[in-house]
């Protein structure tokens, strides 16, 4: 039933990824794969949360910012002709902090927010 749904693209839309408790993706072969959601047998590794820390700290980061900034941000990402939000874009700067990057575009925006987001863990 779930298979059938899904391959008929889900409310005119290709639904992918985890849907009531079911995964559902698309084969190369352009068939589509439902089976049920199944956790992680091993608990995470070290280095697997450390990484999560560090998104999570990303995150609450974001949330504390003014909305005037996000906005801001998200602004200097259409200017520039990124195809990425301000989210995604601050998160790759938290996570690798490339100032060159951030300095890139915000010339290419002409926008220059306050505060550049690579100020997080290493």
């Amino acid at each position: 039933m779930l298979t059938k749904l899904a391959h008929q693209n889900l409310l005119g839309w290709g639904a992918t990824g985890d849907i009531a408790g079911y995964t559902v993706y698309y084969s190369e072969r352009g068939k589509t794969v439902v089976f049920p959601r199944s956790p992680p047998l091993n608990p995470p590794t070290p280095a697997q949360e450390a990484n999560r820390d560090r998104f999570r700290a990303f995150a609450e980061w974001w949330n504390a910012c003014p909305t005037s900034y996000k906005t801001q941000v998200e602004r200097m990402c259409c200017r520039a002709g990124l195809r990425i939000t301000g989210y995604n874009f601050a998160c790759y700067l938290w996570c690798s902090g490339d100032s060159a990057c951030w300095h890139t575009v915000c010339l290419q925006a002409k926008e220059f927010p306050a505060e550049p987001p690579f100020y997080g863990p290493p």
